[in-house]
């Protein structure tokens, strides 16, 4: 008797803004390239998120802003990116 065991793989996270700084109020789009990714918790540290594929906040204050991404795959395999002070805004 052989068990049969399926390894199901982690969302590869890959993402990158359109812009990385720039005047307020700032439309960023992030590019989303995650592989095994179904669902999407993105974190702004701006008080806002999104659950978009590729979401496009906008940062209406002076400042730097961290992103974090959470990407979970079909089978609930979950991968986290954080990038402190990814968007600068003037």
């Amino acid at each position: 008797h052989q068990d049969v065991f399926t390894i199901h793989p982690q969302p590869a996270i890959d993402i990158m803004p359109d812009v990385f700084n720039g005047c307020k109020p700032l439309q960023v789009t992030f590019e989303n390239n995650t592989q095994h990714g179904d669902q999407w918790i993105w974190n702004f540290s701006n008080g806002t998120g999104s659950s978009e594929f590729q979401p496009q906040p906008v940062f209406d204050s002076e400042g730097l802003y961290d992103v974090q991404l959470k990407a979970i795959s079909e089978h609930g395999c979950e991968s986290v990116v954080y990038y402190e002070d990814m968007i600068e805004v003037f």
